[in-house]
């Protein structure tokens, strides 16, 4: 329920403080904004190959603590976490 936009930006106060509802609904705001967050997150995943680098910077981007829980044990730590990067891979095939 605190996920919010286009590219769905946790808004709890906790995670993301300084996101505002007008920036997560602006395309050009939040493309940039995801883009940003998915090259920090492949360089901290870097270390141990581009699978469990790409699976850790997807799952970054919708559930932290997933991430880096599977990069320290190098698996997916749920069914759930691990069913998101499968589609958000199998969607990223069409381009």
């Amino acid at each position: 329920p605190t996920d919010k936009g286009l590219l769905q930006f946790n808004m709890d106060p906790a995670n993301n403080p300084t996101y505002t509802l007008d920036q997560v609904f602006d395309p050009t705001w939040a493309i940039t904004a995801a883009a940003e967050r998915m090259a920090r997150a492949r360089v901290k995943y870097a270390a141990k190959g581009t699978l469990l680098q790409d699976s850790c910077g997807i799952a970054q981007h919708n559930a932290p603590a997933w991430a880096s829980t599977w990069y320290s044990t190098g698996m997916a730590p749920n069914a759930q976490i691990q069913s998101y990067v499968n589609r958000v891979l199998f969607y990223a095939g069409d381009y």
